[in-house]
């Protein structure tokens, strides 16, 4: 499989889940908290199949850069940052998995907080991370359309 049909692939995947894990009480709470944790993986795996782009643009950040790429790379610091709280506060506030061993300060309705707003807003700057980027998932979708129907 072509790397860039994996992270389209990979970007489906998180798509579908984080919108499954919005409403724990339709996933049931055992199945939210694992697939938060699962999901937090997933945004790694994708940040990781995308690592040279977000070396190359932190090293040229500062320097003439178009800015729309400008922008990608404050939203995808703004994501990373999301995904991390939502985790972080995911595990202070879980009730079927035991992180007690975190030493995580605060109380349950700082973290509580925190998890939701956390994800609204990073559910909100995925949507825009999605728009800015529809361009290159319709081209990969009709290019992967025409080799099966070559095929």
């Amino acid at each position: 499989m072509k790397r860039s049909y994996l992270k389209l692939l990979i970007d489906i995947v998180m798509a579908v889940a984080v919108i499954m894990l919005m409403e724990p009480h339709v996933t049931g709470l055992r199945a939210h908290e694992l697939g938060g944790l699962l999901i937090f993986v997933v945004f790694l795996v994708h940040a990781l199949l995308n690592w040279k782009w977000i070396a190359c643009m932190t090293g040229q950040f500062f320097t003439k850069l178009p800015m729309k790429s400008r922008v990608n790379y404050c939203l995808d610091a703004l994501l990373a940052m999301g995904f991390f709280l939502i985790a972080l506060s995911g595990m202070a506030i879980a009730k079927t998995i035991d992180f007690t061993w975190l030493p995580l300060p605060g109380n349950m309705m700082f973290w509580r907080m925190l998890h939701g707003s956390a994800a609204l807003l990073t559910f909100t700057a995925a949507g825009i991370h999605v728009g800015l980027h529809w361009k290159w998932v319709l081209c990969h979708c009709k290019k992967r359309n025409q080799e099966v129907v070559h095929a």
